[in-house]
């Protein structure tokens, strides 16, 4: 009979035994992982050094449009020639967002000649050459549509490509002249103006919205805060400038001011995303605000815009919040309070209204915006804004303008005979030679279509 001492010590060594196995299964471990570090560092070393010596580095595939994949002459046959000859405005609204009108305005405004003079950025031709308009692909026209089609659509640049029938080069260095030539041209004309309002013109657009919302008197227009999507920066400062904790997103802050007849009188654009609206706003339309506006003139915004500054609180009126507390009001006073902000919520749609038609026009905008080229990104904002003054005056299609200007200017006669042309329009009578917005839409006559 074994004794319970011989026992114990078996148990023992076999405990010894089943550590030391346990210390060299982690000491095998621990050398694997370091021979695994070893082989990472060795394999990012070879990538970074372009690939294992004697080996052939596989070239990367590329897909592109050639010209032996498009129409042969740009100039001759393409998507965009059918749509032009055939000079509808409805099928150049629905493609370019402005009617032939507007399109031709545009060109004789300076565009067919600031394209056919100067030159298209290249590395191999000099900028300050002599241009070569009858050599490009596209000709005045061309490049216009293509500009106009590219900032009113999300479609990629193969789908420009194959509607205008040029290749993916020409198509690029198009843009990147185009779109500020076209800055150019907006800028000098009345129609696509951001100007802020005479005296004369803030009484008027305060008529306009007493009309509809008879206990606001003073206001001539509406302010509030525009988001653009934007690409993420390489860069760890840009890139934090850009993010907005509030969208959880990389943006572009804006702000906007448009007046009753859906045109933006003033605007701050292409601010880092990260700022509030209301620094945004300090920038520039604080100021024209305390300087430029006369009393008893204000605009309509949102709760978010609300200043402690006593001159400024009288030049910007918002909704009240749920929690707002008044000292020394009676229960009249206290119940106007209420009524004020629930009207002046009411008219602060109208800025609604405005954001949409210029996202939903300048469907670009929703596209990130490039995070690296500040200069590029403003171009594009600032075209888009122009554009959309130039859509209202000339084109007429606002939501703001439509039930504000009918509203203001209406009678019982006006409503019917509207109604009447909007029930028989044959009866309007061509030979007559009635077209829809002669010359523009007036600013005071709402135009019968």
């Amino acid at each position: 009979m074994k004794s319970p001492r011989s026992a114990y010590m078996r148990n023992y060594q076999r405990h010894l035994t089943w550590r030391s196995q346990d210390h060299m299964c982690l000491a095998a471990l621990a050398w694997v992982y370091r021979r695994k570090q070893i082989f990472v560092i060795l394999f990012a070393g070879i990538l970074l050094s372009g690939g294992i010596p004697g080996t052939t580095k596989l070239p990367r595939e590329r897909h592109f449009l050639r010209r032996s994949d498009l129409m042969p002459n740009p100039r001759l046959d393409s998507s965009w020639l059918a749509i032009y000859r055939n000079y509808r405005d409805s099928a150049f609204i629905h493609t370019l967002g402005i009617n032939t009108a507007t399109f031709e305005l545009l060109l004789a405004a300076g565009f067919r000649d600031g394209w056919d003079k100067y030159t298209i950025p290249r590395g191999d031709v000099n900028p300050n050459g002599q241009s070569r308009p009858g050599a490009r692909s596209l000709d005045a026209e061309g490049a216009l549509a293509a500009t106009l089609y590219h900032l009113c659509s999300v479609v990629p640049d193969k789908s420009l490509e194959q509607m205008f029938a040029i290749v993916p080069s020409s198509l690029s260095r198009y843009l990147s002249r185009s779109v500020p030539l076209l800055l150019d041209v907006l800028k000098s004309m009345p129609e696509a103006r951001i100007s802020w309002p005479s005296r004369q013109e803030m009484k008027q657009s305060s008529e306009i919205i007493t009309h509809r919302h008879p206990n606001i008197n003073g206001a001539f227009g509406f302010m509030d805060g525009l988001n653009l999507p934007c690409q993420t920066s390489g860069d760890a400062g840009e890139q934090s400038a850009m993010f907005n904790g509030w969208c959880r997103a990389h943006v572009v802050s804006n702000v906007l001011v448009f007046d009753p007849k859906g045109m933006i009188v003033a605007a701050t654009i292409n601010a880092p995303g990260s700022w509030h609206d209301v620094r945004v706003a300090n920038l520039d339309i604080y100021r024209l605000l305390l300087e430029n506006t006369p009393e008893g003139f204000f605009v309509i915004a949102d709760s978010a815009f609300k200043s402690r500054d006593e001159e400024l609180s009288k030049k910007i009126h918002t909704p009240l919040k749920a929690n707002s507390i008044f000292e020394n009001l009676t229960d009249e006073q206290v119940a106007a309070e209420w009524a004020y902000s629930a009207d002046i919520t009411s008219a602060r749609q109208a800025v609604e209204w405005g954001m949409r038609a210029i996202q939903g026009c300048f469907a670009r905008l929703r596209v990130p915006l490039d995070a690296n080229d500040k200069l590029a990104r403003r171009h594009l904002i600032e075209v888009c804004l122009r554009l959309h003054n130039l859509r209202t005056s000339r084109v007429g299609i606002n939501q703001i303008r439509t039930v504000y200007i009918p509203a203001w200017t209406s009678n019982k006669r006006d409503f019917f005979g509207r109604l009447h042309a909007t029930l028989f329009p044959e009866s309007l009578g061509r030979e007559d030679g009635i077209e829809p917005f002669p010359g523009g839409i007036n600013d005071t006559v709402p135009a019968v279509l």
